[in-house]
């Protein structure tokens, strides 16, 4: 089933609210260089690729291409490269920069989230298995952690989260961090500091090709411009 690349990466409210982006920001991604944002899917490459005002529309257009780690042979099946070819005469730039970041998205340059890994060894025996979990947003990973936990809690009675609501279960692990394992987590709820701060051990950070490779919940959307 196709998926639209505008919804994919569309900017939402908390995460408009957690980078501070500018009020005309309409999409973002995540990539080597951090959180990409602007108006418009050529604004978006020309942020990923640092674009120069002396460099013009289609010199920079190669210029891209260039900088990309891909054969001619490779970059004959992108689909912006088969936009370029079948449009000569007339190109619209913003339509090829919706199909090469579909392109980027399917060879996992960029990414639309951020992907975390849990696991406890000690506990797979207890009935907690590893999985992953992901989010734009601080407040969209916390809600994608419960999530998984509850999918992946198999017995064990004393783990499971049934009668709380995802929220109210991440801050019951959040202060569990802190009780029993000693966790240097002492704002709470600072969920910065929980998933990225280094304090907590159950979490790492992983990527979009790795978790599209292992995971049996996160495919690969089919995007369309």
């Amino acid at each position: 089933m196709s998926y639209k690349v505008e919804k994919l990466f569309k900017v939402d409210k908390e995460s408009f609210e957690q980078y501070d982006f500018k009020e005309e920001d309409k999409y973002f991604f995540f990539s080597d260089i951090g959180v990409v944002s602007s108006h418009s899917f050529l604004g978006l490459i020309k942020k990923l690729f640092k674009y120069k005002k002396t460099q013009g529309g289609l010199p920079f257009v190669f210029f891209v291409y260039e900088k990309l780690p891909y054969t001619p042979l490779d970059l004959l099946e992108f689909k912006s490269a088969m936009y370029l070819h079948s449009n000569r005469n007339k190109i619209c730039l913003e339509k090829w920069a919706k199909l090469l970041t579909i392109d980027l998205y399917n060879r996992d340059v960029i990414s639309s989230h951020t992907y975390r890994e849990f696991f406890i060894p000690s506990m797979t025996g207890a009935g907690l298995e590893k999985f992953y979990f992901r989010g734009k947003n601080y407040e969209q990973l916390v809600r994608s952690f419960a999530f998984h936990y509850r999918r992946r809690v198999i017995a064990s009675d004393h783990l499971a989260i049934t009668k709380k609501t995802g929220y109210e279960f991440a801050k019951y692990f959040y202060d569990m961090c802190i009780k029993i394992f000693g966790m240097n987590l002492f704002n709470k709820y600072d969920w910065h500091r929980f998933f990225d701060g280094g304090e907590n051990f159950f979490f790492k950070f992983t990527d979009q090709r790795n978790v599209f490779s292992n995971s049996r919940y996160y495919k690969r959307r089919e995007l369309v411009a």
